[in-house]
C-alpha cells in the first residue's frame, strides 16, 4: 500500500526508503532524489554544502569562471629605432614644426631665426 503525503515522496510500508528535507524548498523528499549542490570558485567547483532535490538543481555558471589570460609576449632585446630623419626625436611629437624665418637684429643686419 503506497500513501502519497508530497509530491516528492511515496511512502510504501513494504519498502522502506529514506526520506529528507531539500535544503532549497524544504520539501520533504527521498533522499536518492537528494543531489549535492556546486558553484564554481576560481577553476574548480565547490561543494555549496546543500542537498537539493534534482528538479531544484541549479548548474554552475560558468561565466563566474576567472578568465585566463595569455602571458606577455617576449621583449626585444636592445630594441633599435629603425632609420629617422636627423633631428627627428621618436618620443616627442612635432606638433608644431619650426619655420626658418629672416629677420632684422638691433643693429639692422638680417639673421635667421630657427
Amino acid at each position: 500500500m503506497s500513501q502519497r503525503t508530497s509530491p516528492y515522496v511515496d511512502f510504501d510500508i513494504d519498502n522502506i526508503e529514506p526520506v529528507g528535507y531539500c535544503d532549497r524548498t524544504g520539501f520533504l523528499c527521498m533522499r536518492k532524489d537528494l543531489v549535492k549542490q556546486y558553484e564554481y570558485s576560481g577553476q574548480n567547483l565547490v561543494w555549496l554544502g546543500i542537498w537539493v532535490h534534482k528538479d531544484f538543481l541549479d548548474k554552475p555558471n560558468p561565466s563566474l569562471k576567472p578568465t585566463i589570460l595569455k602571458p606577455d609576449p617576449v621583449a626585444v632585446k636592445d630594441p633599435r629605432p629603425g632609420w629617422a630623419e636627423p633631428g627627428f626625436n621618436p618620443t616627442v611629437p612635432n606638433i608644431y614644426p619650426l619655420q626658418i624665418v629672416n629677420v632684422e637684429n638691433e643693429f639692422g643686419e638680417e639673421e635667421e631665426l630657427k
